[in-house]
């Protein structure tokens, strides 16, 4: 029973309260996909010009795109990774189904401080008008409910030592496998530069990333973690709606980043860089050697 407590107490932490936890790289990757189409919405709406097309900058716009759709492969990835030495989506499912023994119906109840009968709790409960009862034996009723799932068991079949089915963690697995086109399209150009040869090895589909594939990853991502944290370690926190932003989310966003009386300093700006790269590139021999 301790060996369960220790395993719950381990995994609420790789779920939840570390500070690099799955729902904070979940939370993380959520907002910055709902900032992102809040831009894409506010895209819909930009002024038109003589010939009809958006006035958006191009270089800034096209900028947005492609960081966003890098930065959320690279964090798709992170969740998917299943190391030993990391805190992951993947790892969290996987030490799970490497412990599942220890998940057997009596001690689940016991880790929760749950009452086994939670009948004969809930009627001594309001026999004697105690609400703590009548709660613990209502909880008590959830959780068996929950592990009648996770074991494949009926009600009436319970037993004391009823354990989580092999299938439930090859599910799971299985659902975030879906996401391995964006962990393949991140290892061959976002994270390493892989090589032509190291390249064909990935069908040529699965090295695009979509905004419809991360959508779906963010699907499939949330619902694995979101039953991890209600069917199995009775977690509520996160995941039920996007991270709280105190400030107004839109405050600023219908004005212009500078006026065009100050257009002339950017190109000033552009120009000092492209200087500053044509210097690092003169006569290297005289800086390295």
């Amino acid at each position: 029973m301790c060996k369960l407590n220790e395993k719950l107490k381990e995994w609420e932490n790789w779920y939840s309260e570390d500070q690099n936890s799955v729902c904070a790289q979940i939370s993380d990757m959520l907002l910055d996909a709902a900032v992102f189409y809040a831009i894409n919405e506010a895209r819909k709406y930009a002024t038109i010009d003589a010939q009809g097309n958006p006035e958006l900058n191009w270089l800034v716009h096209n900028f947005i795109d492609r960081s966003f759709l890098k930065t959320q492969a690279l964090l798709v990835r992170r969740l998917c990774d299943g190391r030993k030495d990391v805190i992951s989506l993947r790892r969290l499912i996987n030490d799970m189904e490497e412990n599942k023994s220890l998940l057997t119906r009596e001690n689940i109840l016991s880790a929760f401080g749950y009452p086994y009968d939670y009948e004969k709790v809930i009627k001594e409960g309001c026999q004697t008008n105690n609400s703590t009862m009548r709660f613990n034996g209502a909880q008590s009723e959830i959780v068996h409910k929950n592990i009648d799932l996770l074991t494949g068991v009926k009600p009436e079949q319970r037993q004391q030592n009823d354990t989580v089915q092999d299938g439930v963690f090859d599910r799971l697995n299985k659902w975030l496998d879906k996401c391995e086109p964006i962990v393949n399209s991140v290892n061959k150009i976002v994270a390493h530069a892989a090589t032509p040869e190291s390249r064909e090895k990935v069908p040529a589909k699965d090295l695009k990333i979509s905004l419809a594939r991360i959508h779906k990853a963010h699907c499939r991502i949330v619902r694995i973690a979101a039953f991890i944290g209600q069917v199995v370690l009775y977690k509520s926190v996160g995941l039920t709606h996007l991270p709280s932003y105190a400030g107004n989310k839109f405050e600023h966003f219908e004005k212009p980043l500078i006026t065009k009386n100050n257009i002339e300093k950017l190109k000033n700006s552009w120009d000092r860089y492209d200087k500053h790269i044509k210097q690092l590139s003169e006569r290297p021999e005289r800086r390295i050697i």
